[in-house]
């Protein structure tokens, strides 16, 4: 399932900067949205864009919207960047890039370095309650992974954390794959089997 599809999104996200913008749609619908909904979301996205899309006006979700419609080209360029240096440990300066994002902690920056690298993974709720049994999962982000109004030596010890937290629990092709497999389980109603929310990836964002 990674192997086929994740790629799709990568190639998605690094050809424009509309195209890492709708891989940032995603993840920032993803937030506190059921995946069996997430058609909806991406549909409307397709519609009306970040500004305009329903989802993407209340919070820290509006906050984003507005501020990578601002700033897309800078985060696309430094995207490219980091991904053309090829650097052992990039996915670090990535998910520290993504973190500026208003309304993007760790998890869901994490998704960011998951769609445009392939590395790391989206410690979301379900993967937590999965993978982090001491954490806390009804508060959302645990308190050991939150960056909001941390210092930048803060952030990145916590990211670095985080990193450490996704290649214990498999790494990310492994990360994404069961992840796949579990919200199919969990939604039978709207989804065939794993592969199939795996293939629901690239349709997201494409």
């Amino acid at each position: 399932m990674f192997r086929r599809d994740n790629p799709i999104c990568r190639a998605r996200a690094l050809e424009s900067p509309q195209g890492l913008e709708q891989n940032y749609a995603l993840v920032s619908g993803s937030i506190r949205k059921q995946t069996s909904m997430l058609c909806d979301v991406m549909d409307d996205y397709r519609v009306n864009g970040l500004l305009g899309a329903k989802e993407y006006q209340w919070g820290n979700k509006k906050r984003g919207a507005e501020y990578v419609t601002t700033h897309l080209q800078e985060l696309y360029d430094g995207t490219m960047k980091i991904v053309k240096s090829k650097k052992r440990g990039s996915e670090l300066d990535m998910i520290l890039h993504w973190l500026q994002v208003p309304g993007l902690g760790l998890p869901k920056a994490g998704f960011m370095v998951q769609l445009t690298m392939g590395r790391a993974g989206c410690m979301d709720v379900h993967n937590i309650k999965k993978y982090c049994p001491d954490d806390d999962a009804s508060i959302g982000t645990p308190t050991r992974w939150q960056t909001a109004g941390q210092s930048a030596e803060t952030k990145r010890r916590k990211a670095v954390d985080y990193l450490d937290t996704c290649e214990r629990a498999g790494g990310c092709a492994f990360l994404w794959n069961t992840w796949c497999t579990d919200r199919a389980e969990q939604y039978p109603d709207h989804f065939d089997d794993g592969d199939h929310v795996s293939a629901l990836h690239p349709y997201w964002v494409c």
